[in-house]
C-alpha cells in the first residue's frame, strides 16, 4: 500500500508499506554448511526455527525535478528505509531498524538517462580482524526510451565489504499509451 504526495512547490512525497499483513515462510537449512566460527564467534547463524516472519515494511522518500535547461534535468531522490524489526541496520532497535538511501537520475530529452545510487548502509564485523564497519550497496544504470518502448539496464555491487560480486539487472517496458491515436 502506498501515497505520493504532489506539493505545488514540485516536490513529491511517498510512502509505502510493504508485507503490510507481515508474511509467513516455512524452510529448512543445514546448519553446517551456512555458518562459519572464527575465533569462536559464529557468523550467519541460522534461526533455529523453520518458520521466518517477515515483518512491515515503511519506506518515505522525497523528490523535485530541477531542469537544466530545455533538454536536461536532474531528478535526485532520498529516503528512508524502516523495517520493523532489528537487523544490521546503521539505526536498529528491538522495534525497528532504519537505513537511508539516495540516488539521482539525469535525463536528456527525456529520451536517454543516466542513474546513480547508494542504499543498504550496514554495520557489519568483518571476519578477518573483527572490526565493525559500515557497509553500503551503490548502484548505477542507464536507459534509453523511445516511442513508448523502454530499454534500462542497472548494475549493483553486494555492499558486502569491497566484495567484486556485482548483479547485473535488464529490463524492457513497453507503454501501449504511446501508440494511441487521441
Amino acid at each position: 500500500m502506498g501515497a505520493i504526495y504532489k506539493a505545488d512547490n514540485g516536490w513529491k512525497f511517498g510512502g509505502m508499506v510493504r508485507d503490510i499483513t507481515t508474511t509467513v515462510n516455512f524452510w529448512s537449512v543445514n546448519q553446517k554448511e551456512l555458518s562459519t566460527v572464527v575465533n569462536g564467534e559464529e557468523f550467519n547463524p541460522a534461526p533455529k526455527d523453520k518458520m521466518e516472519l517477515t515483518m512491515p515494511k515503511l519506506n518515505v522518500g522525497a523528490s523535485k525535478l530541477f531542469e537544466i535547461n530545455s533538454s536536461v534535468y536532474v531528478l535526485p531522490e532520498a529516503g528512508i528505509n524502516v523495517d520493523f524489526a532489528k537487523t544490521a541496520s546503521l539505526i536498529s532497535t528491538d522495534f525497528a531498524s532504519i537505513s537511508p538511501y539516495a540516488g539521482a537520475e539525469l535525463g536528456y530529452q527525456k529520451m536517454i538517462f543516466v542513474r546513480l545510487g547508494i542504499n543498504r548502509f550496514q554495520s557489519i564485523t568483518d571476519i578477518e580482524d573483527l572490526k565493525r564497519k559500515v557497509s553500503f550497496q551503490p548502484s548505477a544504470g542507464i536507459g534509453i526510451r523511445y516511442r513508448g518502448l523502454t530499454l534500462d539496464y542497472a548494475i549493483t555491487n553486494s555492499g558486502i565489504g569491497g566484495s567484486n560480486f556485482y548483479s547485473n539487472f535488464f529490463s524492457l517496458k513497453l507503454d501501449m499509451g504511446a501508440f494511441r491515436n487521441d
